[in-house]
């Protein structure tokens, strides 16, 4: 008997039974005391001043109620126990007239957020007949952040430094911020910072000792990254060093892709447009003009000029007249003027080609003269990025020569330079010059196919060298220079009508059609194609007098579908 009795005291004492279980609080204003275990321990220890909870029974046989407590935050959610590990609350047996002081325990690594002492009543769980879990908050008092801030932080922590994430393709020339807002501090100190630059080009941060220092991204990396370490300290204590890398893009390679990248697209243009041949062919042949060029023409007035020139009073009259030619003079002077639209890729623009030529035949066997080239190449607005224009010249002489019948060969070469702008980011832009020199030749050969219908057919090389001269950009990196090489080899037939008009005048409309190989560097048009078409049609008009106009508008990039050229071009002649 003596034994069982024991055994349900214990039971009791333990917190076991049936029936409700109640407590009692008999305090209000609770004295807190908050303990320190030390540096291993994760948590800290809080009790009360008084006994805030008294025991009631209010079951006949049972001498203990239930209940539970912890600290925990404003909406009762419980931190750790004494081991470290999540707990629930810490459960309690009151005896029946006897108080209880309160205990808990607060996560060591948590100290910002308020804390509360929390009491629940216990309450049977229907689960589990016999064991009590926790039920209605009937006590909840906050302990004093100041108290726990003085007392639960045991020995002094290190910081944890964060250097950021790291940082790519960061464009030369560019403001850089580097960011250690997301280092920390265990225990809430305040937090001093260290920035070193550990590796990579040299450069200088606005503030090695703020949060996040400035520096301006340098120029002549070679791709090589920046690395930058982060140090923090809380006062007493430094953290371990945590690094970060920005990687800046080659300022140098960039131009000089860019630089590579626009040199074939404007080779591709120049060399398909060059000065139409079939006007030197019409003057050996003892026609008055030819093909895509503005005709020769001449009107006396006085002194033997083309043009005159009457004043009277505050009024001047100019007057020219394409009646009075001279079809017996062997000196030339004529014009040529193209503009086209082009699209390589994603890259648009436009180019205006002009020429300006002078030359003189050797009865119907040879002819000879000098010429010159102006060439201005203008991406649209939309291309920021890379070369973005450029203009340039070239000047030399020329030649066509009667081989036999009606074959000719014609022989050109020029050289000149060009200047040309470049943004490599499309931010800071620089210019940079070339040198180049052509080369072209032609075997042409004509054929009466029937009345006023001749078959002309040629077959062309034409050679463009460039060389890029170095130059120092905008960053203070030298852009080494550079040799390109570009050659088209075509090959078209064309088909010319002529139709007599009043006057003296004969109007001349031709379809051509011609197909391109390209080689050298880069060769081909964005894509890698090598092999195209180009289909011009137009017309000429011109007199037995000496008179000569051509016009004609053409499709270039047939069967290719990273290029498109169209344009027009107006050729004239003048003899003298």
């Amino acid at each position: 008997m003596k034994k069982l009795a024991a055994a349900v005291l214990a039971f009791c004492l333990l917190g076991g039974g049936f029936g409700a279980k109640a407590i009692t609080i008999i305090s209000s204003n609770v004295t807190f005391f908050v303990n320190d275990p030390g540096l291993f321990s994760p948590v800290c220890e809080v009790s009360t001043a008084v006994h805030i909870i008294r025991g009631t029974d209010d079951d006949f046989f049972f001498l203990n109620d239930s209940y539970f407590m912890g600290v925990t935050d404003a909406t009762g959610t419980v931190g750790v126990n004494n081991l470290g590990a999540p707990n629930p609350a810490q459960q309690r047996a009151v005896q029946v007239g006897v108080t209880t002081a309160g205990l808990g325990f607060i996560d060591r690594t948590d100290l910002a957020t308020p804390k509360y002492l929390t009491v629940w009543e216990g309450v049977e769980d229907p689960l589990s007949p016999g064991s009590f879990i926790p039920g209605a908050v009937v006590f909840q008092e906050q302990i004093p952040q100041a108290l726990i801030q003085a007392n639960c932080q045991g020995s002094n922590q290190a910081p944890v430094a964060d250097a950021g994430i790291d940082q790519l393709q960061v464009v030369p020339g560019s403001s850089v911020t580097l960011n250690g807002s997301g280092s920390s501090d265990p225990d809430n100190d305040t937090l001093s910072y260290l920035w070193t630059q550990v590796s990579g080009p040299t450069v200088t941060l606005s503030n090695p000792s703020s949060a996040s220092p400035t520096f301006v991204a340098p120029g002549g990396t070679g791709g090589t990254p920046l690395v930058f370490q982060l140090v923090v300290n809380d006062g007493a204590v430094s953290s371990v060093a945590d690094t970060v890398s920005i990687g800046v893009q080659d300022n140098v390679l960039a131009a000089r892709s860019a630089i590579a990248g626009f040199l074939p697209e404007r080779a591709t243009l120049l060399l398909a447009q060059q000065p139409d041949i079939q006007r030197r062919i019409d003057r050996l042949q003892g026609r008055s003009g030819g093909q895509a060029t503005m005709t020769r023409g001449r009107s006396r007035g006085p002194d033997g000029l083309p043009v005159s020139l009457d004043v009277n009073g505050g009024q001047a009259t100019v007057r020219s007249s394409l009646r009075q030619g001279n079809p017996d003079s062997r000196f030339d002077v004529w014009f040529e003027g193209s503009r086209s639209d082009f699209r390589f890729g994603a890259r648009e623009g436009n180019l205006t080609l002009a020429y300006v030529g002078a030359d003189y035949t050797f009865g119907d066997t040879a002819l000879v003269g000098v010429m010159g080239q102006y060439d201005l190449m203008d991406y649209k607005a939309a291309v920021t990025q890379g070369v973005t224009g450029g203009e340039g010249w070239m000047v030399g002489p020329y030649a066509t020569v009667r081989l036999a019948g009606d074959i000719f060969l014609d022989v050109r070469a020029a050289a000149g330079e060009s200047r040309n702008q470049i943004r490599p980011f499309g931010t800071y832009e620089d210019r940079f010059d070339t040198r180049r020199t052509l080369l072209s030749a032609s075997l042409l050969g004509e054929h009466e196919i029937s009345s006023g219908i001749i078959l002309r057919t040629d077959a062309s090389v034409n050679y463009l060298q460039e060389t890029q001269k170095s130059y120092v950009d905008s960053l203070g990196s030298t852009i080494p220079g550079a040799d390109f090489e570009f050659g088209q080899v075509s090959a078209a037939p064309r088909v010319m009508m002529s139709y007599d008009l009043s006057r003296n005048w004969i109007l001349r409309p031709y379809l051509e059609a011609r197909g391109i190989y390209s080689f050298g560097d880069a060769a081909g048009v964005p894509g890698g194609d090598t092999t195209r078409l180009r289909g011009e049609a137009g017309f000429d008009l011109f007199s037995l007098q000496g008179h000569r106009l051509s016009l004609s508008g053409y499709y270039d990039g047939i069967g290719v579908s990273s290029y498109r050229a169209t344009g027009v071009r107006l050729t004239a002649s003048l003899t003298f």
